[in-house]
């Protein structure tokens, strides 16, 4: 129940949201087209190798199949989106026209899916600007911490993998910027609330979590739990009605068996996650995925996939960290620390801090037992954005305690050595991918 308390008091001074207007909106744009032209331009070095020929050669992520689902003309998008995936991503088939208009400016199927997944991650870093937005006042400060999203683990690897999970990572992250925006109140009813739910869902089904969590803390005691339910009821029938109408549409254009085929998808589903799994990962490494791989990741692991794969594939399967990788970690686990302390003094930041924590638990929980061969680093991205959150909290809360050239100084560095050891294991993963039999020979990191 959602019992009635008084008013919730107003936000104090130093929580305020700071002003974001034409300027700030530009240097989120530049950023935004900065770090997808990165992406690009390393992207496309990997178009001709098997990254986009088969599954599973990078963190068990399908890249492939987005190659044809998505990109190619008259290609059978059932090869590649069948009904199981579909209802895991229900928004998959209503990307491939994002894709297809790239295609004219791209020249090739390949360079359009390369355009797409770098535009996410540029995106992915306008919105982590938008979310320091609210807590630092300074161009500065904002850029500094986007910037130190923008090189860590998961947006970077998705600037270059194709995958509805750098979908997934914007969807997030624009509930984040839209919940923190409203200084502690409830993001419950309203066009936002249906847009993000809509997103968060259609992207990946599990993600509609963040939305119920994040409306249940920010409502809880503020209104009558029966006003709490109507208005989520009628948010949710408004996101499943337009995400209805979007995945029937995109069917029937693109692929109208699926359409007919539609009443077994519960069936597909159901198989799919209830397969032979092979190996699972312990929880200990559950927990480290979620957490502390978040930021810094640890070294490359080459995982020989049995048959029907039959070849290496890289993943994160060991704690061990170079010496720049581990001053890192360390830096990036004492700032968490200190930014969940400094905002919990904030009380109109608790809120927010509990649905970080909640949604969380509930990701390591899940994805203790729902897991594939031990392969967990692949359900990272769903809780990216919200330890970014508490960072960028604890960062605004840092700039109101000490100088701003020590806190910036100290967030520099972090920045400077989770880029060289993230970066590192970037060219990793792309000479790994161009070194596989199968491949064509291209200039490193040079578009082709």
């Amino acid at each position: 129940m959602l019992p009635i308390s008084p008013a919730p008091q107003p936000l104090v001074a130093d929580t305020l949201p700071a002003p974001f207007g034409r300027r700030s909106a530009a240097v989120a744009l530049l950023l935004c087209l900065a770090v997808a032209a990165f992406h690009f331009a390393h992207g496309g070095a990997l178009i001709h190798t098997v990254l986009l020929q088969s599954f599973n050669w990078v963190f068990d992520y399908d890249a492939s199949r987005f190659l044809g689902g998505w990109c190619t003309l008259g290609a059978d998008v059932t090869q590649d989106v069948d009904l199981s995936f579909l209802g895991r991503h229900a928004l998959s088939l209503a990307t491939r026209p994002l894709c297809l208009a790239l295609l004219p400016v791209a020249g090739t199927p390949a360079l359009a899916l390369m355009a797409l997944t770098a535009l996410c991650a540029g995106v992915a870093t306008a919105l982590a600007y938008a979310l320091a937005a609210v807590w630092c006042a300074t161009e500065t400060d904002r850029v500094l911490l986007a910037l130190g999203y923008a090189t860590s683990i998961h947006p970077l690897l998705l600037g270059v993998i194709p995958e509805t999970f750098g979908f997934a990572l914007c969807g997030i992250g624009l509930h984040f910027v839209w919940l923190a925006q409203r200084g502690g109140q409830p993001l419950t009813s309203g066009p936002r609330a249906a847009a993000s739910l809509f997103l968060n869902l259609g992207f990946t089904v599990t993600n509609a979590g963040l939305n119920l969590v994040s409306s249940a803390v920010m409502s809880w005691q503020r209104m009558p739990w029966r006003r709490w339910l109507a208005l989520e009821a009628r948010t949710w029938l408004l996101a499943c009605a337009a995400m209805a109408a979007v995945v029937v549409a995109s069917a029937a254009i693109y692929a109208p068996q699926l359409l007919a085929a539609a009443g077994s998808t519960p069936q597909h589903v159901w198989w799919t996650i209830n397969m032979a799994r092979g190996e699972t990962a312990s929880l200990a490494m559950v927990v480290c995925t979620f957490v502390l791989y978040s930021f810094v990741a640890p070294a490359l692991s080459t995982v020989q996939l049995a048959a029907p794969d039959s070849h290496p594939m890289l993943d994160f399967r060991s704690f061990q960290f170079s010496a720049i990788g581990g001053t890192a970690l360390a830096l990036w686990t004492l700032a968490m620390v200190l930014s969940v302390a400094w905002a919990w003094r904030v009380q109109s930041l608790r809120r927010l801090l509990l649905v970080v924590g909640i949604w969380l638990l509930i990701n390591i929980a899940l994805h203790a037992s729902w897991q594939y061969r031990g392969s967990v680093f692949i359900y990272g991205p769903h809780t990216s954005f919200a330890l970014f959150a508490v960072l960028a909290m604890g960062y605004g809360c840092a700039l109101r305690r000490y100088a701003a050239v020590r806190v910036r100084a100290y967030a520099a560095v972090l920045v400077l050595l989770t880029a060289a050891n993230n970066l590192g294991l970037y060219r990793e993963m792309g000479d790994f991918l161009r070194q596989q039999p199968g491949a064509v020979s291209a200039a490193p990191f040079a578009p082709r």
